[in-house]
């Protein structure tokens, strides 16, 4: 009786074993270089995470979870770093240092399972620009923008909100600067009325990494 017992409870717990979801698992490495965008110098100290899974609560990334473990790295001097791990879910890398904007506009990459060997990643500097604008004869209008290239109406815009009206006296146009990336050219538009004669003026200026541009402009 006790045997045909243990019996039942073991068949009992193979049947209940072999129900249980299986649970597939993928190892996903990544290895690299993190470099200025502008400079194409090697960046160190760059975190770099590599998760299984990221949480779907924002609803940004649809049908994915996530575990919570991560394998987290730090780029050496020459910008080089290798990251590995073994999940459930589709890994994702995340990159971030201090004074940087990460790739990708600052949102974590989805990476595929396997071994990816030599990637690239550029990460964006941090700068602003702030020039001293100055008229070298009176207008009765003038305004002043950072602007950039808008290919779908071939012509150069200014970014929304960072307008700025100026007089006839110099001036900066912003208090702490107009946020913008280092070791990259910034492009300006100058609009304004001379002797009854409107201008244009597009043109640009180079800014290094961390650095805010306050030289004089003149128009």
């Amino acid at each position: 009786m006790k045997k045909s017992f243990l019996l039942i409870l073991l068949s009992g717990m193979i049947f209940i074993s072999s129900c249980e979801k299986k649970v597939r698992t993928t190892t996903t490495i990544v290895s690299g270089t993190v470099i200025n965008a502008g400079s194409k110098q090697p960046i160190d100290s760059v975190k770099v995470t590599l998760l299984d899974g990221v949480s779907t609560a924002g609803e940004i990334i649809s049908g994915n979870t996530t575990s919570g473990n991560k394998n987290v790295a730090y780029t050496d001097q020459e910008g080089n770093f290798r990251v590995e791990i073994t999940g459930e879910y589709n890994a994702y890398l995340a990159l971030s240092k201090a004074r940087y904007e990460a790739p990708n506009g600052g949102l974590i990459i989805s990476v595929s399972e396997g071994v990816h060997e030599n990637m690239v990643y550029e990460m964006k500097a941090y700068s602003h620009f702030n020039p001293l604008i100055v008229p070298i004869n009176p207008v009765s209008y003038s305004k002043f923008c950072p602007a950039y290239f808008s290919a779908y109406l071939s012509d150069f815009n200014c970014e929304s909100g960072w307008e700025a009206s100026l007089g006839n006296s110099p001036e900066h146009p912003y208090s702490i600067g107009f946020l913008t990336f280092g070791d990259m050219f910034q492009i300006y538009k100058i609009e304004f009325r001379r002797n009854n004669v409107d201008y244009t003026i597009i043109d640009s200026v180079f800014i290094k990494s961390f650095e805010t541009f306050s030289d004089t402009i003149y128009y």
